[in-house]
């Protein structure tokens, strides 16, 4: 408030952390809403009675139960929509990075900060070492920042890099003096196909001496005894409530208020082949060339398939790029409504399809700016809305920032990804976990409780809200739900994302009870 009262809107840039925020500024008659740069936080807006209504739940101000159809079609093509869209019409998203100015009637949404006008930008320093060394002070910032008081903060430790990282960059701080210590560490083992990563979390409590929580083979749609959480929007994994209310539990009965969060380091750290399609674009044809040349020896992979994907599709009108992808036959899953399907252009929605140049830089930028425009939906809300915050320190705009600048290849090489995070946890990071390719996830359980929850699952599907509102054919989608349990299904995800946006519509109209799901289970 002092800031804003000294600068106006013009301490918004300078304003770091999670935060989303209204401001009544009484002697000019204007508000001022604004969010974090990366839409940690969320806040939504819509109009009501003539007025402009702001808040940061969507339930709260959604208007009625009248659906979005473009949501409700990207969400079915990917999961997601990275638009700004919300499932209710009438209400969006205030975009990370913005703020508004009401007056009176007037309304104006403005941008203080974007992914693109960080990429392409002259990056200091550029040397190997100290940029690792630049990164590892900036990443001890982004942890030592986000804990709070001895024992309050807790961790998530899968046993990938990004939560290994934060939790062996928070246990050496405290080790060096510099902070205290964390309440825990919190571990979820799935022990179906290679959802089971005690083998690397292991490394890391052991070297630090930590306390590990574990929560076992939670499976989706998992009763509780409670009813699902409302949550303003729909997700892939929404039905893995109970797994998170039990990891929230775990936390807030050891008197933590605070979980470290791994997310964030894959929308800007992982790196991708599309600075040699910004090669083409400035005529450095045999640069580009070479680059997939020598990742295509390196990786054992095709080097026309990455010709294809990275120097041919990009340049070619959308028509042309679908047809290269899938030939003669259709993205778009057979249960969903033709009508619904050609009113929402179901088929362009993919997100290789909408790709397209930055209008500040090339298709890398505009990759990595899609990026964090739906990494938003992948954050863990509902249980984790109840008496914690979740924090992200890969989100630490100065890191974020610092890393945009780099070079492609500080972060991606041959048989090497995250290549500079990895590089500046020597020595912090276990080596099994510094050195390891690849991650082990929940897509077995996620199989396996199509199964498990079958008769839940055929309760709602008889006669599905997602049917009634005209998106999905529900003899269609109960045949490819019969596809997708014998590990046949073409479009899992797209079965994944119908079924979720079902609960969820379930459970915010009030008619999870009236179907007599929440009480059935399988044999």
């Amino acid at each position: 408030l002092a800031a804003y009262a000294v600068n106006g809107t013009d301490c918004l840039p300078e304003l770091l952390g999670d935060f989303g925020f209204v401001i009544w500024n009484e002697a000019r008659g204007e508000m001022v809403a604004a969010r974090d740069a990366c839409g940690v936080k969320p806040l939504f807006r819509t109009h009501s009675g003539g007025a402009l209504v702001v808040g940061s739940r969507l339930l709260a101000i959604s208007t009625g139960d009248r659906y979005d159809e473009e949501f409700v079609a990207d969400y079915l093509a990917g999961g997601f929509s990275s638009v700004g869209r919300t499932p209710f019409a009438g209400c969006s998203h205030v975009p990370p990075g913005t703020y508004l100015v009401a007056r009176g009637e007037e309304v104006r949404e403005r941008r203080y900060w974007s992914v693109a006008e960080h990429v392409g930008r002259p990056a200091a320093p550029t040397e190997e070492r100290e940029a690792c060394e630049e990164f590892r002070r900036l990443f001890a910032d982004a942890v030592r920042l986000r804990v709070t008081g001895e024992g309050k903060t807790w961790s998530q430790l899968s046993g990938g890099l990004d939560s290994s990282s934060i939790v062996s960059m928070a246990a050496s701080l405290h080790e060096a003096g510099e902070l205290p210590p964390l309440g825990g560490t919190v571990t979820v083992v799935d022990t179906l196909g290679d959802g089971d990563e005690r083998r690397y979390s292991d490394l890391v409590v052991e070297r630090y001496r930590l306390r590990n929580e574990q929560v076992f083979d939670r499976w989706m749609w998992e009763d509780d005894g409670y009813a699902p959480p409302l949550q303003d929007e729909p997700g892939i994994q929404y039905p893995f409530w109970r797994r998170n209310r039990e990891v929230c539990g775990v936390v807030r009965a050891a008197g933590g208020r605070v979980i470290l969060n791994g997310g964030g380091g894959d929308q800007y750290l992982t790196g991708d082949l599309y600075y040699t399609t910004d090669l083409l674009r400035a005529g450095r044809l045999p640069s580009a060339v070479a680059e997939l040349a020598r990742f295509a020896a390196a990786e054992r992979t095709s080097f026309w398939a990455l010709v294809r994907s990275h120097l041919v599709l990009p340049f070619l009108p959308l028509s042309l790029r679908m047809r290269f992808v899938h030939g003669r036959s259709s993205p778009v899953p057979s249960w969903v409504e033709p009508g619904f399907a050609r009113r929402a252009n179901l088929a362009a929605r993919r997100r290789e399809y909408r790709l397209q140049p930055s209008r500040d830089g090339g298709h890398l930028a505009a990759d990595l700016a899609e990026s964090f425009r739906v990494m938003a939906a992948f954050m863990d809300r509902g249980p984790y809305e109840d008496g914690v915050e979740m924090r992200y320190p890969f989100l630490y705009r100065p890191l974020v920032e610092m890393a945009l600048r780099l070079p492609p290849e500080m972060f991606l090489r041959p048989r090497v990804t995250k290549w500079i995070l990895r590089e500046a946890m020597r020595g912090v990071l276990p080596e099994g976990i510094r050195t390891r390719r690849g991650k082990g996830g929940p897509d077995a359980r996620m199989t396996w409780s199509l199964t498990r929850e079958a008769p839940r699952l055929e309760a709602m599907l008889r006669d599905p809200l997602i049917g009634q509102m005209g998106w999905i054919r529900p003899e269609g989608l109960r045949a490819a739900l019969a596809q997708a349990r014998a590990g046949a299904s073409p479009d899992l995800l797209a079965v994944h994302a119908a079924l979720s946006l079902e609960t969820w519509l379930l459970v915010t109209s009030g008619r999870w009870d009236d179907r007599e799901v929440s009480s059935l289970t399988a044999a």
